[in-house]
């Protein structure tokens, strides 16, 4: 009996969040995207000193979600959200025109 458990990205997975834990952007530099990699990495360091470890934690994240999936965190947050649907004004029925 053959279980797919998607092994074969697990290994590569779990390095790149042991290196966004200590370094943001480190995932990013792994997969080659050098300027998104030093731009995490730079923004981790100042959200680090203005808003500490959350912010830290923040961008860390959003490396690793964009290194495995293509997209950004608020993408995601995006997807999940229910849309809003404006409420359509609903159409008066004319009334009937008086018989001559």
């Amino acid at each position: 009996m053959a279980v797919d458990n998607n092994t074969d990205k697990t290994v590569p997975n779990a390095v790149k969040l042991v290196g966004d834990s200590i370094i943001p952007g480190s995932s990013l530099l792994i997969d080659g995207q050098l300027l998104a990699g030093a731009g995490h990495f730079l923004v981790g360091g100042l959200a680090r000193t203005a808003l500490g470890p959350l912010g830290f934690a923040l961008v860390a994240a959003n490396s690793y979600v964009r290194s495995t999936t293509g997209q950004g965190i608020l993408k995601h947050l995006k997807k999940a959200a229910p849309a809003k649907q404006e409420a359509k004004p609903e159409a008066k029925a004319e009334e009937p025109a008086a018989a001559k």
